[in-house]
């Protein structure tokens, strides 16, 4: 039986589960599942994070990038990091330009993060 997902990480902080179906077949989605495997939702991008509220997308065209997807309103926006982390409900830990930041995704503000 083949693999259904190429990759798979946990959002621990809000019980979710990606799903990765990268280079298993052209145009092939990403799916957002709870613990007991249901689809909540399926994303057409690369889903790097999802939250309850929402999904973080990690773009490789033209440059490396992120987009913020509001499930509920369906807005985006982008975001300037180089690494981005699970931090806590709607909240990301980034780095930025050899920095730290906690990013609220619900304000799109960062506060730098005392090391």
């Amino acid at each position: 039986m083949p693999a259904e997902y190429s990759m798979v990480h946990i959002n621990p902080v809000d019980s979710l589960i990606t799903g990765c179906r990268s280079g298993l077949a052209p145009g092939s989605d990403d799916d957002v599942l709870d613990y007991s495997g249901k689809i909540i939702s399926t994303h057409k991008q690369h889903v790097e994070i999802p939250t309850k509220n929402f999904v973080v997308y990690k773009v490789f065209e033209p440059r490396l990038h992120y987009v913020v997807h509001n499930m509920e309103t369906k807005e985006e926006y982008n975001l300037k990091a180089d690494e981005i982390y699970f931090y806590e409900p709607d909240q990301l830990l980034i780095k930025y330009h050899d920095r730290w930041y906690v990013h609220d995704l619900k304000t799109n503000t960062r506060k730098e993060k005392p090391m």
